[in-house]
């Protein structure tokens, strides 16, 4: 963030001015200048103002006497400050230590974002949607910060803590700022939209997810379109196509005289205008792993490219944050090389090979519409002759009264189409796509979430060298730790494997 005093930051988020030891604070003291915020103590540093947030298991104000050694300044809630005070360990504390005392530490650091955000001359960039926006917003902070100066949210800093984090790392030296906005409930993207005021805002796209909150397909649509609402007058507005409920995102840019920008795949209906995948071939395979290397594609007919990613719609996520990045001046080469060299998130569909067995780990989250997407990157891995695919699916949450449905629908296709030999399912909810799996013929088995010896074993029993194994849930499913352990479980068996090998080679060559 831009060099600010301790005093301007008082006056911005509306904070009574007193120190850890109650003393008055001297002139010099309001007048230290603040450049970083910091929310975790461990890096905490000189010239930072701290920011004691809570969760459910920790609480930051637990650790300003331990910080007051380490940084210029931090907030406290008006409730906590005498408790704070008095557990102050006077041998360890410079007094007096200010502290800028709050109604709210939330409040005053989404103050402290807002007036930052006017500051800036960067262009900033909101990203949402039900699936791709961490994606989208990976790529496009990958190719910018190739160009120009950036800063993106980290990891899914995407609600209304990680996004003033993200606002706040950026200062007048940066050129772009990549927010990505989340959602679980009525009201929460238009609240981040009126800290972030997007220069630029895209929305990757529409699928059943939130639906605990958000109701509906149209509750969603209600929701990421206020994205848009917010959008700087004249702002670049980016929106897919075919996207759902394409009225109510035009009436909400029209009204911020947005610029409208159409991406996707090339249709016979389409208009000219926009950005749009004209050609897609696979790579070649890569032998060890029988994986698809990623794709070829041609964007309006004329601009070619590689991604080295697997999982068609991640073409279309690239695409995205290409439009983005052109719409921004970026040239076709500069972009060209830096799409060739995209990674994806942690999470996000990792492939990995261990113990001659395809593991795709697409555990950060899940909804209806992103494990259509899973299972069709599964299937574009060829797995050796006699492989076969099983599947570990974890609850989809936050699905409200649909959810039921979904899962008992997702049973019946999987034991239709056949993509998978065998399922594996963790959670209440999940119990329901294994009971319409089972009754429609397909080997299918339900553990709950703490039965993860149990989960183990059943896929240890069947998964050959040759097979492949996708994991999906949703992030409260924890179930990349299922993941770690099969991994292990595979690396120990190998090793053994080796071992004895190792040992049968050396006693034939004795024997010869």
């Amino acid at each position: 963030m831009d060099s600010i005093c301790i005093q301007e930051i008082a006056e911005i988020t509306q904070a009574e001015l007193t120190s850890l030891s109650g003393e008055a604070l001297s002139y010099s003291a309001l007048k230290q200048p603040i450049s970083k915020v910091v929310s975790d103590s461990r890096k905490a540093g000189p010239g930072d103002l701290f920011i004691p947030l809570a969760g459910a298991s920790f609480d930051g104000h637990e650790f300003i006497s331990q910080v007051a050694t380490k940084v210029a300044a931090s907030f406290v809630e008006r409730g906590r400050c005498s408790q704070v005070q008095s557990q102050r360990s006077l041998k360890a504390t410079k007094e007096p230590f200010p502290l800028l005392m709050v109604d709210s530490v939330e409040g005053a650091l989404q103050a402290l974002a807002k007036a930052q955000r006017q500051k800036l001359r960067a262009d900033v960039i909101g990203i949402t949607g039900s699936v791709g926006k961490t994606t989208v917003k990976d790529f496009l902070g990958q190719i910018l910060g190739s160009a120009a100066s950036t800063i993106k949210a980290q990891k899914s800093f995407n609600n209304h803590i990680g996004v003033p984090l993200t606002l706040l790392e950026a200062d007048q030296r940066c050129r772009f700022v990549v927010n990505e906005m989340g959602t679980s409930g009525p009201g929460e993207i238009s609240f981040l939209g009126d800290i972030v005021r997007p220069d630029i805002a895209i929305v990757t796209a529409i699928a059943p997810a939130h639906l605990s909150g958000l109701g509906s397909l149209d509750g969603v649509v209600e929701e990421k379109s206020a994205i848009f609402d917010h959008l700087q007058e004249g702002g670049l507005a980016f929106l897919p196509s075919p996207i759902f409920g394409e009225n109510r995102f035009y009436k909400a840019i029209s009204k911020r005289s947005g610029q409208l920008i159409r991406y996707g795949w090339a249709r016979n209906d389409l208009l000219r205008e926009g950005y749009w995948i004209t050609g897609c071939r696979p790579l070649a395979q890569v032998k060890s792993s029988g994986a698809i290397a990623g794709y070829e594609f041609e964007v309006n007919g004329t601009q070619r490219f590689t991604l080295n990613i697997t999982g068609k719609h991640n073409v279309e996520n690239a695409l995205a944050a290409i439009a983005v990045s052109r719409e921004l001046g970026l040239d076709w080469q500069t972009i060209r090389t830096q799409v060739a060299a995209l990674t994806l998130p942690p999470l996000r569909l990792q492939l990995s090979t261990v113990g001659g067995v395809q593991i795709l780990n697409d555990t950060y989250n899940s909804n209806p519409a992103s494990f259509q997407v899973a299972v069709q990157s599964a299937q574009e891995l060829i797995l050796p002759p006699g492989g076969k695919w099983y599947l570990v699916l974890g609850d989809f949450l936050e699905l409200g009264e649909a959810s039921q449905g979904f899962h008992s629908k997702i049973g019946e296709e999987l034991a239709t189409k056949r993509i998978f030999d065998g399922v594996f399912t963790v959670g209440s909810q999940a119990r329901l796509t294994q009971v319409e799996a089972s009754r429609g013929g397909l080997p299918a088995y339900a553990f709950s979430k703490s039965d993860s010896q149990e989960l183990l074993q059943a896929l240890s029993s069947v998964v050959k060298p040759g097979d492949g194994v996708l994991f999906k849930a949703s992030r409260g499913i924890q179930l990349e730790l299922a993941v770690n352990a099969l991994k292990e479980q595979l690396e120990s068996g190998n090793r053994l494997s080796k071992i004895l090998n190792s040992r049968y080679s050396q006693h034939a060559l004795l024997r010869s």
